[in-house]
């Protein structure tokens, strides 16, 4: 049995076309990670705020009252809100919100746990989910 193989130049081909795919992939993901200017402004900011919060600590401003922990995760999660609401409003930013919604919410929650305790820490988490239950269904679409 003679077994037929195509000819080199369908080969040659699909060769090109396969490179020429990955080219546009790596083309798309360069173009959208260079678009989304965001993301990097976001750990510049998280990174700058931590670099505040552990300095003031060092100089002992903040010690008074705060926690340095605190004050540390909870300003990060005040940046990932701020930014998820950006990406909300900004179309050429706009990408789904949702988790970074809950990692700022944990982020505030765990600072206010470290802050205040667990006396505190359990009315807070009720307060904010019965927030964002309301706010949820008082932004739903009603049905025409």
């Amino acid at each position: 049995m003679e077994q037929k193989y195509p000819p080199k130049d369908e080969k040659e081909e699909e060769k090109q076309h396969e490179k020429e795919d990955e080219k546009k992939d790596e083309k798309r993901w360069e173009e959208k990670y260079h678009q989304d200017a965001l993301s990097s402004i976001t750990w510049a900011c998280i990174l700058i705020w931590l670099g505040i919060a552990f300095l003031a600590n060092a100089l002992g401003w903040w010690t008074w009252f705060w926690k340095v922990e605190a004050i540390a995760i909870g300003g990060v999660g005040v940046i990932v809100l701020i930014v998820a609401l950006l990406r909300l409003v900004m179309p050429q930013y706009r990408i789904p919100v949702t988790g970074s919604l809950v990692l700022g919410l944990v982020f505030l929650g765990v600072a206010f746990w470290i802050q205040f305790g667990t006396v505190w820490f359990w009315p807070v988490i009720l307060i904010v989910v019965g927030a964002i239950l309301l706010v949820r269904s008082l932004s739903r679409r009603k049905p025409k």
